[in-house]
């Protein structure tokens, strides 16, 4: 697995998608998946979009100014800082971002959603995650993000 694309659709989830994010970053971090994590606002009313961008700003360590000069040209994976890349000498534009949030401006809904940040991923596999963290997996409770690299290793048996 080259890099795992993690696709939230999220509308009006201000109460939860930092704390959503930041648990699946961290947990994606502490077993080594390289991965990129695009959260499709699709239409919030809320604070979902600026509280996004916030922490796009602060997981991918790129002063808000810059990313919004990077965001306007080149590819899409170059945006950013990404924490699980250790080699310094990479330059900015080198590295991709951890979070890339995104809107969708077209005609909102959960399976609109969905395909929008399936056309931007970058990454070699994909999982769609809801956005406030309670889905149920594999018959089992508790925090998606704990379950993802479980899922993950399932995949690469099956593979195999």
């Amino acid at each position: 697995l080259r890099l795992l694309s993690v696709i939230i659709p999220a509308r009006d989830e201000e109460g939860c998608i930092a704390s959503t994010v930041e648990h699946l970053h961290l947990e994606l971090e502490l077993r080594g998946v390289p991965h990129e994590i695009i959260v499709v606002d699709d239409g919030s009313k809320d604070r979902t979009w600026p509280i996004l961008q916030a922490e796009a700003a602060r997981l991918n360590g790129v002063p808000r100014k810059m990313e919004d000069r990077n965001s306007e040209v080149g590819d899409p994976r170059t945006k950013g800082v990404v924490t699980q890349v250790s080699n310094s000498s990479l330059s900015l534009r080198e590295r991709p971002a951890v979070l890339r949030p995104i809107q969708n401006h077209g005609t909102h809904g959960f399976g609109r959603a969905i395909p929008r940040g399936l056309d931007t991923m970058t990454g070699d596999a994909a999982v769609i995650f809801m956005a406030d963290d309670s889905r149920q997996i594999a018959g089992d409770r508790g925090c998606q993000a704990r379950l993802v690299p479980r899922v993950l290793a399932s995949c690469r048996l099956e593979a195999e």
